[in-house]
């Protein structure tokens, strides 16, 4: 398993989609990811790995 974590800006990178999509797939519990606490907001990080699941799924649920 890969355990590299990536912002949710390196995630809409990777799949050229916008930040506040990748914000928004958290906040619906559709991407795993951990919160680091920070003083003045949450930050997010999410494993690679993660986002090569959230793929997987995304794609076998296109082919039903």
């Amino acid at each position: 398993m890969n355990d590299e974590f990536i912002t949710p800006q390196q995630v809409a990178d990777i799949l050229k989609i916008g930040k506040r999509t990748v914000l928004n797939l958290i906040r619906d519990g559709k991407l795993q990811h951990t919160i680091i606490s920070g003083e003045k907001r949450k930050t997010y990080r999410i494993y690679r790995a993660d986002i090569e699941r959230f793929v997987a799924e995304d794609r076998e649920n296109r082919e039903e």
